[in-house]
């Protein structure tokens, strides 16, 4: 059953104890926005690297030293999406101080600045503006004074108040206190968790589900069935995050309709800004695309309208280095075999395929080459065009025959989730 990613962080409380720190991690869905990470999820992305393989070891390792520098008390419940890289401090240097004054039953947001491209496609908040006691690049935890979803970048601009919706950063480019997914339950708000899973929340369990199918009258479905039709969707954004309280924005909460708003209003929002952070986004196939190949060209950057701040995620960069074939053009490749003639264009991402049987390879630009395995057929030429996405995925994983299989063919730049006409 399908609960969304609030209802998914309830379901999971069922397996955890309330005397213990509890951290969450969604995996990022179906990952229909970027077909070859589905197979293992987006929070197992292969990455190049010798300690970071995927972007979860990398998120773990950065919610370390968070968590011991806001000292989270134990009973806290982390809640972050794993489609991402965050970075809440500066590469290297000692971890900087932070205010930790919020009460137990707090809610806290973390915010990274962003440029306006990616925070227009992501939550925003909008803080305000620092005193000269907190410091410019001192971690803080403050409380928003509003809470956008997906702003337009003319809004962010041209917003003055309550108070500036973007600002300039050292390098003259605009940025915006961008909601980087994380979302830390202190214990009394744990709590409150802990209750709605047993009461009102209980579709979102399968021990809420079961009781509920036990107390059919008919049993004309199964419990999966009775499961996918019955289980609450809750989405940790829209019904949780943006149904808390935060000064200026309670009193227009009169709305007792609203269910999740009665359940959560009495637990306060505060956010913990991280100016030395950054969010870089890895959800879609342009996306992991354009940070597989930027890393090592970043020149690539000017022939793409991806917003990216991979200067500070620079540590990737020596990792893929060794990646690039000196007779392709600004490309890489991962563990895969070509034909002595082998052309792959600009900004390609190859990996995991043998291609050493054919007699030769021509791959275009802005291509993703996934799991092509060799047919064992009579030699022939291989040509891919510009901006096309090839997964072969094998039937049989006993034997991995290449003859049992399927192609996933797509455009890089597909909208997935929109209609096929407009493909």
């Amino acid at each position: 059953a399908r609960c969304g990613s609030g209802g998914g962080t309830i379901a999971a409380l069922e397996y955890a104890s309330p005397d213990e720190s509890i951290l969450v991690l969604h995996a990022g869905g179906d990952s229909s926005r970027c077909p070859t990470q589905m197979i293992l999820g987006k929070a197992w992305t292969n990455l190049p690297h010798p300690k970071y393989r995927n972007p979860t070891i990398w998120l773990v390792d950065q919610l370390v030293n968070l968590c011991s520098v806001a000292r989270f008390p134990k009973g806290t419940i982390v809640v972050a999406a794993t489609d991402c890289l965050l970075k809440f401090f500066d590469n290297g240097g000692n971890l900087p101080t932070c205010n930790t004054e919020y009460s137990a039953n707090t809610v806290i947001g973390v915010a990274v600045p962003a440029l306006l491209t990616t925070a227009k496609n992501h939550g925003v908040y909008i803080m305000p503006e620092p005193t000269g006691d907190s410091g410019d690049q001192a971690l803080r935890i403050e409380d928003p004074l509003e809470v956008w979803q997906k702003p337009s970048i003319e809004k962010l601009v041209s917003t003055k108040e309550p108070a500036n919706a973007s600002f300039e950063d050292s390098h003259g480019d605009r940025r915006a206190w961008i909601d980087t997914g994380l979302v830390i339950f202190l214990p009394g708000a744990a709590a409150t968790l802990f209750k709605l899973a047993e009461t009102s929340l209980s579709r979102c369990t399968r021990k809420g589900l079961e009781a509920l199918y036990k107390g059919e009258q008919s049993k004309s479905q199964s419990l999966e069935e009775f499961a996918r039709a019955n289980a609450l969707k809750v989405d940790l954004y829209t019904d949780i995050l943006h149904n808390l309280s935060w000064p200026g924005q309670a009193a227009k909460k009169d709305d007792r309709e609203n269910p999740f708003e009665a359940m959560f209003s009495d637990l306060p929002l505060r956010v913990l800004l991280a100016p030395q952070g950054a969010f870089l986004h890895l959800g879609t196939s342009s996306e992991l695309l354009s940070f597989m190949t930027n890393s090592v060209f970043p020149e690539l950057k000017s022939q793409n309208d991806l917003p990216s701040d991979l200067s500070h995620f620079s540590f990737f960069q020596s990792s893929f280095q060794c990646l690039g074939c000196p007779k392709q053009t600004k490309s890489v490749t991962l563990q895969s075999t070509f034909p002595p003639n082998t052309s792959i264009g600009t900004g390609s991402l190859v990996e995991y395929c043998d291609f050493a049987n054919y007699v030769s390879l021509s791959v275009g630009d802005n291509c993703i080459l996934s799991g092509w395995k060799d047919p064992g057929e009579s030699k022939v030429s291989l040509t891919i065009p510009s901006n096309l996405c090839v997964q072969q995925l094998t039937l049989n994983a006993e034997t991995g025959d290449p003859n049992e299989s399927v192609f996933m063919v797509y455009g890089t730049n597909d909208s997935i989730k929109s209609p096929r006409d407009d493909s």
